[in-house]
């Protein structure tokens, strides 16, 4: 069962897959940058009431593939299950799609010119300031450097 909502005029839906980490809240097209298009963001919302001060938070790369498969290859990290299965305390799991990946993730010319590189800076800011500015201000979340992660698979 999915429903729809807005959160600072973003439209997403929740949907409800039956992991026990948690529920599913996804933007098909969150706008939040001057500097970057809308994209999809999936946020994994813990069943859980929120600890004082807010759920830790980890923002994963590639969020195509965070929860199910996608992406070039098909795959997923299944990170839903992964998080019940470890048995790791609950967060907030934001999943973001690519942009352009090549320039997105890179700092250097690692493929000689024949792919776009050198926003990684840009995009640092973008998640930093923008989507997790976002996130702490529609869901709990912590704040504080120490519950703040981010990862990816490369």
């Amino acid at each position: 069962m999915s429903a729809p909502f807005t959160r600072e005029g973003q439209h997403g839906w929740s949907h409800d897959e039956g992991h026990p980490a948690g529920t599913f809240h996804t933007y098909d097209a969150l706008d939040v940058s001057a500097r970057f298009p809308a994209r999809k963001v999936h946020v994994l919302v813990p069943r859980e009431p929120p600890p004082p001060g807010g759920f830790p938070s980890l923002t994963l790369h590639d969020g195509d593939t965070v929860f199910w498969p996608g992406g070039i290859a098909r795959k997923t990290w299944d990170a839903a299950n992964v998080q019940s299965a470890a048995g790791a305390p609950p967060r907030v799991v934001i999943a973001v799609h690519p942009g352009d990946r090549n320039f997105e993730y890179t700092h250097a010319d690692w493929a000689a010119g024949r792919r776009s590189w050198g926003g990684l800076a840009a995009h640092a800011d973008y998640l930093a300031d923008e989507i997790l500015g976002f996130v702490s201000r529609n869901y709990p979340v912590s704040t504080r450097a120490r519950d703040t992660a981010v990862a990816g698979a490369s």
